[in-house]
């Protein structure tokens, strides 16, 4: 029998995949400007657990998947060059960030896990492959920005796993038991100051992280 959270929202519009390149250009843009160390590596990234949470949620098809993953190179190139990173670089790291998504959402599939966190398996497994993912992106990535800056690659590359594995460890579980679906049930039963506080939080808290963060940079 298949919880509402085990329900996907079907195909992507075009303001779908509107929408979602611009989120993930705000958070990816908001995250290297705010929170960028000395080195080069952002100590908040969101946006992968963003471009997960959107697989997981839409039909498992070609269509789908392409307008995600093109969508979230295309911001994550463009929000790298915007903040100063040359286009050969903001291009090897848009690439790390979607060879991390793609595994992790090839591993999701083949598990056959699903978004109803209410049950310990599929959580268990969404944290055990947002732990490992990284660890592929890192290695891209901190090679990537290491070979430019002419720095050293090992400190990049801890800095790159343990973020990037913790936002997509906790951030991923939240927005997906977050659902749409979630709120709808939440209308049904007349809660509405808690849709509209679990609207807001799931809206701002990758915004609150990101102050919290550059605030502690000065």
């Amino acid at each position: 029998m298949r919880t509402a959270q085990d329900k996907n929202i079907g195909s992507l519009s075009p303001a779908g995949v509107l929408l979602l390149g611009a989120v993930i250009f705000v958070l990816s843009l908001a995250s290297i400007k705010l929170t960028r160390g000395a080195n080069f590596i952002s100590t908040l990234w969101p946006s992968n657990a963003v471009m997960l949470v959107a697989l997981v949620r839409v039909s498992r098809n070609l269509r789908n998947y392409s307008f995600i993953f093109a969508s979230g190179w295309i911001t994550i190139f463009s929000a790298n060059v915007a903040s100063g990173n040359n286009p050969a670089v903001a291009a090897e790291l848009a690439t790390a960030n979607i060879v991390e998504v793609g595994l992790a959402i090839i591993a999701l599939v083949w598990l056959k896990t699903t978004a109803d966190f209410g049950r310990l398996r599929p959580l268990s497994i969404f944290v055990v492959v947002g732990a490992l993912a990284p660890l592929f992106g890192a290695t891209i990535g901190a090679a990537a920005v290491a070979n430019a800056y002419a720095t050293t690659i090992s400190r990049i590359w801890v800095d790159w796993y343990a973020l990037d594995a913790l936002a997509m460890i906790i951030l991923g579980p939240f927005m997906l038991a977050m659902s749409y679906e979630r709120m709808q049930s939440l209308q049904i039963e007349k809660r509405y100051i808690e849709v509209s506080a679990s609207w807001l939080w799931l809206r701002l808290f990758p915004f609150s992280l990101l102050i919290t963060e550059s605030s502690s940079l000065f």
